[in-house]
């Protein structure tokens, strides 16, 4: 069987937290992931501008290369402010890069419009 590479990433929870909860025998099914994987925690260079941390986590790459720093940006062209979008993204998530027999589930990931690969996905 081949191997499997299973990312799952938890928004604003407390690690600590779910750590406490599975050594008090709760939590049974993050005590399995917990112990047949490796488990690490994400930090960003982005911590205070929010608008950009899950662009940057699903694109593996810094605000200035795929341009979301916050939820609302200056319009350089207009020189007003303007809510950024997921088409917006100058930047491919980090499984556009998967060779086309790889899959890869995306669910409920936010700031990221529909992926158009289709099957491949």
């Amino acid at each position: 069987m081949p191997n499997k590479v299973v990312m799952l990433g938890l928004d604003a929870c407390d690690v600590q937290l779910v750590k406490d909860w599975v050594a008090q025998g709760e939590l049974s099914y993050f005590n399995k992931l917990m112990n047949q994987t490796t488990m690490m925690e994400v930090s960003s260079s982005c911590e205070v501008m929010s608008g950009s941390i899950w662009s940057s986590f699903f694109t593996s790459k810094t605000p200035d290369h795929h341009g979301m720093y916050y939820m609302l940006q200056m319009d350089n062209d207009a020189y007003n402010i303007k809510k950024k979008h997921a088409k917006d993204l100058q930047s491919e998530p980090f499984w556009s890069a998967l060779a086309d027999d790889k899959r890869c589930t995306i669910i409920d990931l936010p700031k990221l419009g529909l992926v158009e690969k289709g099957d491949n996905v």
